[in-house]
């Protein structure tokens, strides 16, 4: 009879009019706070901007982003990090930051605390200690360009539908086993199901080799390539708990640092097409200098020729190392997926169907 009237509006007016009055808003103020959120969403649609279009809600995205980075100079500003440069500054005794302080700066603006847990697993090398040199703009300008990815982080995710406490023995099993191979090394941050982080390391496939030489070769080295061609070793895992105690589910994150590997693959980006255009180059240089009787003369279709070697080489290395990095993020999606079917594998042959124990219970009566 009024079809202008939203849905939301008409979903309020039905729990009012409910037969059996349990099933009505227990008061005015419940009937209230209803209205109110129904209307402040239907006036939210309605209103210029309320609804976002693809391209729109991607630059919001992205914007987010760049705010989020901003934090960083926000914390440089917190009263509790700003004291203790200032003693530093001062001539006293470099004490550094606590941990606990750099946590609170990072909360006070606005970055989650496990972000900052992971940021310190990834600056953790596996026997030295050695933390991951910041990346300057000019390197960064460097990686988007040459190597083609704003990335410098890898993460994959999967909700799997069982408690932490069960999909965590699954994550030992599983990554350690065959034919991921992965190794353990240590937790940051405490015990991974009160937040902490594990920590994975891949390793070479030569190292590999020289034990068993078949490994290098077998087709299951999937992971284990795709991680050696983008130059990364340390993978982070942390669970999160979903759903309700009812329906628990549990999401399994993980992330790698690529700076480090970005660097070495830019190195070789480098060398490979500085490579290929001095031969190119001086090939042809050489080649033309008999024809045309001058080296000067042949310099200059040397230098032409040199510079496309050069950039067909850098093309090619571009896409090489992206087609990599995603063909990477599906062999961690692929190993999420075999984690969610080891724990149903393993409920499956565990459990005891009701039937059976309602069976063996009334034979136990009689």
């Amino acid at each position: 009879m009024a079809p202008h009237v939203p849905m939301s509006v008409c979903a309020v007016i039905d729990r009012c009019m409910r037969k059996n009055p349990t099933d009505r808003y227990p008061s005015a103020d419940a009937l209230s706070a209803a209205l109110d959120s129904v209307f402040r969403d239907a006036a939210a649609d309605a209103a210029p901007g309320g609804m976002l279009s693809e391209s729109h809600a991607i630059a919001v995205w992205q914007r987010a982003a760049q705010l989020q980075a901003e934090a960083a100079h926000r914390m440089e500003r917190t009263p509790a990090l700003r004291a203790r440069a200032d003693s530093t500054a001062n001539g006293e005794q470099p004490i550094g930051y606590r941990l606990r302080d750099v946590e609170a700066a990072a909360v006070e603006a606005g970055i989650w605390r496990q972000y900052v847990a992971l940021a310190l697993a990834e600056q953790r090398a596996e026997e030295s200690g050695v933390a991951v040199d910041a990346v300057s703009d000019r390197t960064n300008r460097q990686f988007t360009t040459m190597l083609g990815t704003i990335d410098r982080a890898i993460s994959v995710s999967r909700v799997l539908p069982m408690a932490p406490k069960t999909v965590l023995p699954c994550i030992g099993t599983v990554f350690t086993g065959e034919p991921y191979r992965l190794r353990f090394t240590e937790t940051v941050n405490g015990h991974p199901l009160d937040g902490g982080i594990l920590r994975f390391s891949a390793g070479r496939l030569a190292s590999d080799a020289l034990s068993n030489p078949r490994r290098l070769f077998a087709r299951f080295n999937g992971l284990r390539y795709r991680l050696e061609q983008i130059e990364l070793f340390d993978l982070n895992v942390t669970l999160h708990s979903r759903g309700s105690a009812q329906r628990p589910s549990c999401e399994v994150i993980i992330t790698g640092d690529l700076r480090p590997g970005l660097r070495t693959n830019l190195l070789a980006d480098w060398a490979l097409s500085s490579g290929g255009a001095l031969v190119a180059g001086g090939g042809t240089t050489f080649a033309l200098t008999g024809v045309m009787g001058s080296m000067a003369l042949a310099a200059l279709p040397g230098a032409g020729v040199a510079a496309i070697a050069a950039g067909g080489i850098m093309a090619w290395y571009r896409r090489r190392f992206r087609g990599a990095l995603e063909k990477a993020k599906k062999e961690l999606a692929s190993l999420l997926e075999a984690v969610e079917r080891r724990i149903r594998q393993e409920q499956l042959f565990s459990a005891v169907p009701t039937s059976l124990v309602e069976d063996r219970s009334e034979a136990t009566l009689t």
